[in-house]
């Protein structure tokens, strides 16, 4: 599929998740296994040697740290739901679905990777600390706790498909090439998993009532501002190291799954409204990377020309 058919098909699967949420809802429990299998057929590619952390790792990281609890601060003194929605839209670690998206565009997987792993680690030890020092959820949960549960919810899916293909690597390389093949259709399932998680976020702004409307339209701004950010800072901190592609996708793709699940129970449910809308926002911007790329792939920062046929591709 080219560039300007997977932005169609992006704002397709968008629609279909807005317009049939009821009929998605009784199937979202697929989430957890399709999110397996868009991080194992990557993981099934990348040699342990090249998963290393580097400056753009640590640059972007502390990126996110610094300003998820500055923005927080600032934001605070105008309206406390707003800034604790702006706050967990930046620090939401990047999504498994960066890798994806990430790939599609020309961008290096192991890069990907390894920052996927390192800033879900980061997020689970920060979050708990935020979310103590808010206290929204008036001091009922310790944060040794708070740290458990997130690490509870967040390692499972990010570490056993990492293992099994790590270890599928050593028992078979032969078998686990023929799996990293068939990469190209993660897309597919990608779609699929985002028409679900589309369904998901409106049934849960339906159930909320239309009793806030003011304060969705605030935090859904607010997560506008803060994507197109993220990815246009992504772009530049990505353009220092020669990975304007990764720093892009990984500051500005996130997991809104797990951010929408962290807001709804740490902080004031209202909150999650931004990381609900930042699923909207986000998909928007990949539809349109993905039409820029025109069929081939955005070069990489080191290639003479803008864009190169997908033919040409080596990642």
């Amino acid at each position: 599929m080219k560039g300007y058919g997977r932005t169609v098909s992006i704002l397709l699967a968008i629609l279909l998740g807005v317009l049939f949420y009821r009929v998605l809802m009784p199937i979202t429990f697929l989430m957890p296994y399709l999110i397996f299998i868009l991080l194992f057929v990557p993981f099934c590619g990348v040699s342990p040697r090249q998963m290393k952390f580097g400056k753009l790792h640590f640059s972007l990281a502390l990126f996110q740290v610094v300003v998820c609890v500055a923005t927080y601060l600032l934001v605070r003194q105008f309206d406390e739901i707003l800034a604790q929605g702006a706050m967990i839209c930046i620090l939401a670690p990047t999504a498994t679905a960066a890798v994806v998206i990430g790939a599609l565009l020309g961008g290096r997987v192991e890069v990907i990777v390894s920052y996927t792993v390192l800033i879900n680690c980061v997020v689970a030890v920060v979050a708990p600390l935020m979310f103590t020092y808010i206290d929204a959820t008036g001091g009922d949960i310790s944060f040794w706790m708070l740290l458990l549960t997130i690490l509870r919810r967040v390692m499972p899916i990010l570490l056993l498909p990492l293992l099994l293909a790590l270890l599928l690597r050593k028992l078979s390389l032969r078998m686990a090439m023929g799996v990293n093949k068939l990469k190209s259709y993660t897309f597919y399932i990608w779609l699929f998993s985002l028409t679900l998680t589309m369904a998901s976020t409106v049934d849960y702004i339906v159930k909320r009532g239309d009793g806030y409307v003011s304060e969705y339209i605030m935090l859904a701004l607010a997560a506008l501002v803060i994507a197109v950010s993220q990815y246009l800072i992504g772009w530049q901190i990505g353009k220092r190291y020669g990975r304007r592609i990764e720093g892009c996708q990984l500051l500005g793709q996130k997991n809104t799954i797990l951010t929408i699940w962290m807001a709804q129970n740490f902080l004031n449910p209202l909150a999650s409204i931004a990381p609900a809308a930042y699923v909207l926002w986000q998909n928007i911007i990949n539809g349109v990377e993905l039409g820029i790329a025109k069929g081939g792939h955005i070069a990489p920062e080191d290639d003479p020309n803008h864009i190169i046929p997908e033919k040409r591709s080596k990642n």
